[in-house]
């Protein structure tokens, strides 16, 4: 196994900028616990482009859960959560569903996580989006992440009602909080509960 160092070596150097651009998201992928989901695909795309084999490192880290990150900076909660954690994004919604129900105060307004499989799979990270639905969330989109908004915080939240009258599905074009919470996964791109239909998508409904 080589270093990316020692890849660069043995390349020509004509190759070196495609190289370095095609090892970027290998470079940034992290997991905990277990090799990414699609380590093995990147390392041998690199195999079969470059001829060579890249090393990933393994190194121990200190993690938190949900109660014991908002102990350390304190604070009580968040308004935005956004989280992108390449395979542990249902595991920080769970710590961070067991902080909330002991701190009511504390659910976030506006969830947005990855969903890509990388967590377990898609079932996985749908049972996770079901979960937040019964705690009182909304799906306003679900594609390569999916993003929730609390039904109390948009009751009474202007700048979050303004958010939803902005938002807007990429192939109907529609807007507005009537289409909450028809919202699926096509693709790469949001829709709305009608276009699914008519592209006739396996995908799941939230009616919630």
């Amino acid at each position: 196994m080589e270093t990316i160092d020692a890849c660069l070596k043995a390349i020509d150097l004509d190759k070196h900028n495609a190289f370095e651009g095609d090892i970027l998201y290998l470079r940034n992928m992290s997991s905990i616990g277990r090799r990414h989901p699609q380590e093995r695909y990147f390392t041998q795309y690199l195999k079969t482009k470059y001829d060579v084999t890249v090393n990933i490192d393994k190194m121990w880290v200190f993690s938190l859960d949900y109660k014991a990150l908002t102990d350390l900076f304190q604070f009580e909660g968040t308004e935005l959560l956004i989280i992108d954690a390449e395979g542990s994004d249902c595991l920080i919604l769970d710590s961070m569903i067991k902080h909330c129900v002991r701190n009511p105060k504390a659910w976030p307004d506006v969830i947005q996580f990855e969903t890509m499989g990388h967590s377990g799979g898609y079932k996985a990270e749908n049972r996770m989006i079901d979960r937040l639905v019964t705690c009182g969330y909304r799906v306003v989109s679900t594609s390569l992440d999916t993003v929730l908004i609390s039904s109390a915080a948009l009751k009474h939240k202007k700048r979050l009602q303004r958010f939803i009258q902005l938002h807007q599905y990429d192939q109907c074009k529609r807007r507005g909080k009537l289409v909450l919470p028809l919202t699926y996964l096509s693709g790469y791109w949001s829709s709305c509960r009608w276009c699914l239909k008519k592209l006739r998508s396996n995908s799941f409904q939230y009616d919630g």
